[in-house]
């Protein structure tokens, strides 16, 4: 039996399948990612604006979100539906008396939000 050194045709084909589907999955994974993302920020959006004004009427953050409901906010917003606790965490510093918002919006990726910068960032 004459054996060929090197890959065959078939062991290519079978290569570029896996990788194919593997970036498949990736590209699924990214784009499930950033709908969640878009969607966490659009229902803080609420939210933020709500601890803006309880911050204007007593001078300092609440303890707890739920001091929002139902005088500045109708009901607390959920950072990502799909996930086991959909709420958002909610810390106040209590040294600078400024907020975070932290909220898990895929499989490993987080989102906080500051209300110093008034930014939104990503951690893995």
């Amino acid at each position: 039996m004459n054996r060929q050194d090197g890959v065959t045709k078939v062991e290519w084909l079978i290569i570029a399948l896996i990788v194919a589907i593997g970036g498949g999955v990736l590209v699924d994974m990214y784009l499930r990612g950033e709908t969640a993302r878009v969607h966490m920020e659009s229902a803080a959006m609420p939210l933020i604006e709500s601890l803006d004004r309880y911050r204007m009427a007593h001078q300092s953050y609440p303890d707890t979100l739920a001091k929002l409901v139902p005088m500045y906010l109708p009901e607390l917003p959920a950072c990502n539906p799909q996930s086991a606790n959909p709420g958002m965490a909610y810390n106040v510093d209590k040294v600078s008396g400024e907020y975070y918002l932290n909220c898990g919006i895929g499989l490993f990726a987080k989102r906080q939000y500051s209300s110093r910068t008034k930014k939104w960032k990503t951690w893995d």
